[in-house]
């Protein structure tokens, strides 16, 4: 599955995966992650949702998140951005080289499993008033 850049941080969906997401967005294989993934690769900045919070929750979720960028790999690029969002996606940032490896080897238990860990390590130093709430790199 390849899920790494061509272009350069930041820069949003090169014009060639553009019609790869025009093609995602009619396949139905589209969720409220994915969607808000692909929504910060083409507006270069974090978006408001009315959907919350918008990172994948489980495998499945994060399946169509891969599927994205196996389609448009230029859609990685927004990851620098997409880090901002929340610290649950700066956590899944930080760790997306590894969940993809989960997912890749069709480990979909092990997979949610870790997501969860994240997200729920991810919520507490969001709440830790030592770090006012900032986004850190540390597991």
């Amino acid at each position: 599955m390849n899920t790494q850049s061509n272009d350069s941080a930041g820069s949003g969906c090169s014009s060639h995966d553009l019609l790869a997401v025009g093609k995602w967005l009619t396949t139905g294989a589209t969720g409220v992650s994915s969607t808000y993934m692909l929504a910060v690769a083409l507006a270069g900045e974090v978006v408001p949702t009315k959907w919350g919070d918008s990172t994948p929750s489980d495998e499945p979720d994060l399946g169509r998140c891969l599927m994205l960028i196996e389609l448009a790999p230029s859609v990685r690029n927004c990851f620098p951005i997409l880090r901002n969002a929340s610290p649950v996606w700066a956590t899944y940032i930080d760790h997306w080289d590894e969940l993809a490896e989960l997912y890749a080897h069709f480990d979909y238990g092990a997979t949610t499993a870790r997501m969860r860990a994240l997200r729920s390590s991810a919520n507490v130093k969001a709440a830790r008033p030592d770090t006012g709430g900032a986004v850190t790199n540390a597991d």
